[in-house]
């Protein structure tokens, strides 16, 4: 099960919560700053992506729910079930199989020995719901209707409201959907892969 039948009124990491207006900057030519603009948007439902124990203080960090990439369907494995994107899973699985069978062979052996993985590294998939409208993916072989949706760990925004005191202490009326403890591990999990990874000359370098 994806999401708990019954909400808890307090905020939790990785609930569905809706209201919140967003503001990205767009710097063209730092550091003089001198050109840029703030987009301010609303987007109809976002994620709370704050662990639980630190909500409070007035801000939370928030991403908004997205449709899901085209390109998602071309995976026979993702189309089956577009949640398999948060988990593990062997490295053919994370290729179409034309996409697989195009990997030079030093490329496909060095993916089948490094075992199961994340794919898709930036996205977390929220699994369908009646609360979720539907919408439609055009692709070129049909439309498909779904109301699956993405979070995109690069696009996670700082929100000050007063109204967040703590985590049993905030707008409990905003909240639309919350996560079963299963799922909010698995999205814990990705989210914490994505960050952790070292870099390439991290990974050579010996203390």
């Amino acid at each position: 099960m994806f999401y708990l039948d019954k909400l808890d009124k307090e905020y939790r990491f990785g609930d569905i919560i809706r209201g919140f207006a967003l503001a990205e900057a767009t710097i063209e030519s730092p550091p003089n700053n001198r050109k840029f603009c703030v987009d301010i948007t609303s987007p109809e439902f976002c994620v709370i992506l704050t662990p639980c124990c630190s909500i409070g203080d007035k801000v939370i960090a928030l991403t908004p729910l997205d449709h899901v990439k085209n390109s998602f369907f071309s995976n026979p494995y993702f189309a089956g079930d577009l949640t398999n994107i948060n988990r593990r899973m062997l490295p053919e699985e994370a290729f179409p199989p034309a996409g697989w069978e195009k990997l030079n062979p030093e490329d496909r052996r060095k993916r089948v020995e490094e075992g199961s993985t994340h794919a898709c590294l930036e996205y977390f998939i929220f699994a369908d719901h009646e609360l979720l409208p539907k919408y439609i993916v055009d692709r070129r072989d049909g439309k498909i209707e779904t109301n699956h949706y993405m979070i995109d760990f690069r696009k996670i925004y700082r929100v000050n409201c007063s109204k967040i005191i703590n985590a049993k202490n905030a707008p409990s009326e905003l909240k639309v959907l919350q996560l079963t403890i299963g799922t909010r591990s698995e999205l814990r999990d990705k989210m914490a892969f994505y960050f952790s990874r070292p870099a390439e000359e991290d990974m050579s370098f010996n203390v």
